[in-house]
C-alpha cells in the first residue's frame, strides 16, 4: 500500500492532488485547496460502487468495496410536494459530472460522458445537448443557495433507470424507504 501526492501553490492557496494505490486499485482524489486555514476534503472518484444521499442529513456516503467515505454537504436533501429533492451540485460530483454555474443566466450546467444538461432555476425544462428537453414535474427549488431537483429528472438526463429498492428491479437509482435514502449505483 502506498500513495503519491503532489503539492503546489497557486495565488497563496495550497493545492494537493493525491493518488492512493491499494491492492492495485488506484483511487485518484479530486484537487483540494487549503485556504485561510480551511481544508476542502479531497473526495475519491467512484467508478464502481454506491452513493447514498440521506434525507435530512448534511452528508452523503460513497461506498467502494469495503470502504465507505462520508462527504459533507452544505445543504440536506429534502422532500417537497412528495418529490425527493437532491442538490444537483453534489449529485453531479458524485456521479462524475462536471458542474458550472452561470450567474447572469441563473443556469447550472453539468456534463457527463459528453452529455451536457442546462437547468435554469426559473424553468421546469432541462435542455440537453443532444436536443432533448426533459420536462420536470416541478421547477428547481433553491434551498440554502443550492439548486435542488427531483432525482428522477437527473436520471432521465443521463439515461439512468430509477425505482424503488423493493420493486425487485436492479435500477441505477433506487429509493430506499426503510432508510430514507437515495442509492445511486455507479457502474
Amino acid at each position: 500500500d502506498g500513495g503519491l501526492s503532489n503539492t503546489i501553490s497557486i495565488n497563496s492557496d495550497t493545492v494537493i492532488l493525491v493518488t492512493y494505490v491499494n491492492n492495485e486499485n488506484p483511487l485518484t482524489f479530486d484537487i483540494s485547496r487549503i485556504q485561510s486555514g480551511k481544508v476542502n476534503e479531497a473526495v475519491p472518484s467512484v467508478s464502481n460502487g454506491k452513493i447514498y444521499f440521506y434525507l435530512n442529513k448534511n452528508y452523503y456516503e460513497k461506498e467502494t468495496g469495503n470502504n465507505v467515505q462520508k462527504v459533507a454537504m452544505d445543504v440536506k436533501p429534502a422532500v417537497k410536494m412528495e418529490r425527493t429533492l437532491l442538490p444537483i451540485k453534489y449529485v453531479a460530483e458524485a456521479i462524475g459530472a462536471d458542474v458550472k454555474w452561470d450567474q447572469p443566466t441563473q443556469t447550472a450546467t453539468f456534463t457527463r460522458n459528453g452529455i451536457e444538461a442546462k437547468i435554469n432555476i426559473y424553468s421546469n425544462v432541462i435542455n440537453v445537448s443532444d436536443g432533448r428537453k426533459v420536462l420536470m414535474d416541478t421547477n428547481p427549488v433553491i434551498i440554502s443557495e443550492r439548486i435542488m431537483v427531483p432525482i428522477t429528472n437527473i436520471a432521465n438526463i443521463f439515461g439512468l433507470t430509477n425505482g424503488e429498492l423493493t420493486d425487485g428491479i436492479d435500477n441505477d437509482i433506487e429509493w430506499d424507504q426503510g432508510n430514507y435514502r437515495v442509492i445511486i449505483n455507479i457502474k
